[in-house]
């Protein structure tokens, strides 16, 4: 496994380092609205119909607002990479993605007092589009979902630690409703 990764590590650098390299760096703006997940994408093109890409999000905060009672949390690190097909041009117009997933979670409180916490690992696939703002701005819009298996523990409520469920799961859920902010480089 190490050596495909390696392998197409290299083809990815030799390829980029061929027809000149394009970064870009961009942020997912709704992500903020779920209790304030940190998010960052950065993307290569190493190609006019292809680019590949790694992205993290990161929310360790959990609120309450002064009534521990009323504990809401959407705790994760997730981390992910994945390819893009662009139909027209890299960093332009309509997308298709793959890539994998990894998930360390901890959400509840939200809709009802129920607290999940686990690992979830699997694969996801989103489609978009990009609009040209400017020479290195663009603005991103699309949805992902992922399908994977997870690892978890099920509690009564936010603060009470009594287990109600735990073990392992397939799932199918929607990942990601984009609308990013895209500097290209």
């Amino acid at each position: 496994m190490r050596r495909i990764i390696l392998i197409i590590a290299s083809l990815i650098a030799s390829a980029t380092a061929l027809s000149g390299q394009r970064f870009a760096l961009s942020t997912n703006i709704p992500d903020y609205a779920m209790l304030g997940t940190i998010n960052v994408k950065g993307e290569m093109a190493f190609s006019r119909h292809w680019s590949v890409g790694t992205a993290a999000r990161y929310n360790p905060w959990t609120w309450h607002g002064g009534d521990m009672e009323k504990q809401m949390q959407n705790r994760q690190i997730t981390l992910s990479g994945s390819a893009r097909y662009w139909n027209w041009n890299t960093y332009a117009g309509w997308w298709l993605e793959g890539g994998l997933q990894y998930q360390q979670y901890s959400r509840g409180g939200v809709v009802s007092r129920d607290t999940e916490e686990g690992d979830a690992i699997g694969a996801r696939i989103g489609l978009g589009y990009t609009a040209l703002l400017s020479r290195h701005w663009n603005l991103e819009m699309g949805a992902a979902g992922w399908l994977g298996r997870t690892a978890f523990t099920l509690y009564d409520c936010p603060m009470c630690g009594q287990t109600s469920d735990a073990g392992e799961k397939w799932f199918a859920l929607p990942d990601e409703l984009l609308l990013g902010l895209v500097y290209v480089f």
